[in-house]
């Protein structure tokens, strides 16, 4: 970035390097995405205060899933990328339970349990899926004893569900979704968008599963 002016503190230097990491994610440049939460990571280390450094933490984590996905699907790399950034999440989750920041509590367990259904979608990892629901299931504790709201709960617990291949429950999440973002006021029309594709093809996804049973029973017959 150069050089900057002495004006330009630490706190408005990592607001700096947040908007260049949203800006190259947008654009789908990883790496210097990448880049920018490690220096802000760096930054807040040196004396913001706990929130701003955890935010900061879960940003460069989040972008470290973001780059791993990068490599071809399936690889060793990606599986070492997805694997370190577990480990990460793993460490800074504790910490902000021990500083009662529920907020980013919440959001990393999401993001492990998020992580670890990865890792036994595309790896041959037969206990990630137990760990994923083991940190769905804090999430989903921690959200309901401090009011948390988390969009991203609901949204693993369709996708566990359809892994599982219970689609009644899958579709009864997805329409319960919703209706709860109807009914709140921070919902934006792209946030309601996404809930009703996901309850789509959710309920597409059960009409071909029951299709498939009924036409397999048939051929049985």
């Amino acid at each position: 970035m150069g050089r900057l002016p002495s004006e330009i503190g630490p706190k408005i230097l990592r607001a700096l390097y947040v908007c260049l990491i949203g800006a190259y994610t947008n654009v789908g440049n990883f790496d210097k995405a990448l880049f920018y939460a490690e220096q802000a990571l760096a930054i807040s280390l040196e004396g913001a205060s706990y929130k701003d450094t955890s935010d900061a933490a879960f940003a460069r984590a989040i972008t470290r899933l973001q780059r791993g996905r990068r490599f071809p699907p399936k690889s060793v790399i990606s599986q070492i990328w997805l694997a370190s950034s577990i480990t990460f999440l793993k460490v800074w989750v504790e910490i902000d339970r021990v500083m009662c920041y529920h907020q980013q509590e919440v959001e990393k367990y999401v993001w492990l349990a998020s992580a670890e259904h990865e890792m036994g979608l595309f790896f041959d990892d037969g206990q990630a899926f137990t760990r994923s629901n083991r940190w769905l299931k804090a999430a989903r504790q921690c959200s309901e004893i401090n009011g948390i709201s988390s969009s991203k709960i609901q949204e693993l617990e369709i996708a566990r569900a359809i892994r599982v291949q219970d689609f009644d429950l899958a579709v009864g999440l997805a329409h319960d979704q919703i209706r709860i973002l109807q009914a709140a006021s921070y919902t934006t029309p792209l946030i309601l968008a996404q809930a009703t594709t996901i309850a789509s093809t959710t309920t597409y996804g059960r009409f071909c599963h029951h299709l498939q049973a009924v036409t397999q029973q048939t051929g049985d017959d």
